[in-house]
Protein backbone atom coordinates (compact mmCIF):
# COMPACT_ATOMS: atom_id res chain seq x y z
CA UNK A 1 0.00 0.00 0.00
CA UNK A 2 2.89 2.09 1.19
CA UNK A 3 4.68 1.99 -2.43
CA UNK A 4 1.39 2.09 -4.36
CA UNK A 5 1.30 5.44 -2.82
CA UNK A 6 4.42 6.96 -3.15
CA UNK A 7 3.94 5.34 -6.91
CA UNK A 8 0.69 7.39 -7.30
CA UNK A 9 2.27 10.70 -5.28
CA UNK A 10 5.46 10.43 -8.13
CA UNK A 11 3.15 9.93 -10.97
CA UNK A 12 0.76 12.86 -9.74
CA UNK A 13 3.88 14.97 -10.13
CA UNK A 14 5.29 13.74 -13.16
CA UNK A 15 2.03 14.27 -14.76
CA UNK A 16 1.80 17.81 -13.67
CA UNK A 17 5.15 18.16 -15.20
CA UNK A 18 4.02 17.10 -18.59
CA UNK A 19 0.98 18.93 -18.90
CA UNK A 20 2.93 22.13 -17.51
CA UNK A 21 5.21 21.22 -20.45
CA UNK A 22 2.36 20.66 -23.34
CA UNK A 23 0.79 23.87 -23.44
CA UNK A 24 0.14 24.41 -26.66
CA UNK A 25 -1.00 27.43 -29.09
CA UNK A 26 -2.91 26.54 -31.47
CA UNK A 27 -2.25 28.14 -34.96
CA UNK A 28 -4.60 28.18 -38.14
CA UNK A 29 -2.44 25.75 -39.34
CA UNK A 30 -3.92 23.18 -36.63
CA UNK A 31 -2.16 20.77 -35.15
CA UNK A 32 -2.56 16.98 -35.72
CA UNK A 33 -4.23 15.94 -32.91
CA UNK A 34 -4.23 12.37 -33.14
CA UNK A 35 -0.62 12.58 -33.04
CA UNK A 36 -0.11 14.56 -30.09
CA UNK A 37 -2.23 12.57 -28.29
CA UNK A 38 -0.38 9.17 -29.23
CA UNK A 39 2.76 10.96 -28.65
CA UNK A 40 1.34 11.84 -24.70
CA UNK A 41 0.12 8.30 -24.36
CA UNK A 42 3.56 6.72 -25.52
CA UNK A 43 5.05 9.44 -22.74
CA UNK A 44 3.16 8.36 -20.24
CA UNK A 45 3.20 5.17 -20.96
CA UNK A 46 7.10 4.93 -20.59
CA UNK A 47 6.61 7.25 -17.61
CA UNK A 48 4.72 4.83 -15.19
CA UNK A 49 7.15 2.22 -16.27
CA UNK A 50 10.12 3.80 -15.61
CA UNK A 51 8.46 4.64 -12.27
CA UNK A 52 7.27 1.13 -11.87
CA UNK A 53 10.48 -0.28 -12.81
CA UNK A 54 8.44 -1.92 -16.18
CA UNK A 55 6.48 -3.65 -13.35
CA UNK A 56 3.27 -3.60 -15.73
CA UNK A 57 0.70 -4.47 -12.99
CA UNK A 58 2.09 -1.52 -11.20
CA UNK A 59 1.98 0.98 -14.33
CA UNK A 60 -1.67 -0.55 -15.16
CA UNK A 61 -2.27 1.10 -11.44
CA UNK A 62 -0.56 4.38 -11.60
CA UNK A 63 -2.36 5.16 -15.48
CA UNK A 64 -5.67 3.66 -14.12
CA UNK A 65 -5.84 1.39 -16.69
CA UNK A 66 -6.61 -2.52 -17.11
CA UNK A 67 -3.36 -4.85 -16.86
CA UNK A 68 -4.32 -6.01 -20.25
CA UNK A 69 -5.29 -2.93 -21.84
CA UNK A 70 -1.48 -1.43 -21.21
CA UNK A 71 0.08 -4.42 -22.21
CA UNK A 72 -2.05 -3.77 -25.56
CA UNK A 73 -1.00 -0.30 -25.95
CA UNK A 74 2.91 -1.28 -25.16
CA UNK A 75 1.88 -3.81 -28.46
CA UNK A 76 0.60 -1.00 -30.47
CA UNK A 77 3.35 1.41 -29.94
CA UNK A 78 6.02 -1.29 -29.85
CA UNK A 79 6.76 -0.23 -26.25
CA UNK A 80 9.38 -2.73 -24.01
CA UNK A 81 10.12 -2.90 -20.75
CA UNK A 82 11.72 -5.55 -18.79
CA UNK A 83 11.21 -5.64 -14.93
CA UNK A 84 14.13 -5.18 -12.84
Amino acid sequence: EEVERGISMSMMYGMQEVADNTDLVLTEDGINLKDHLRDVEIDLINQALHLTEGVVAQASKVLNLGRTTLVEKMKKYGIVWKAN
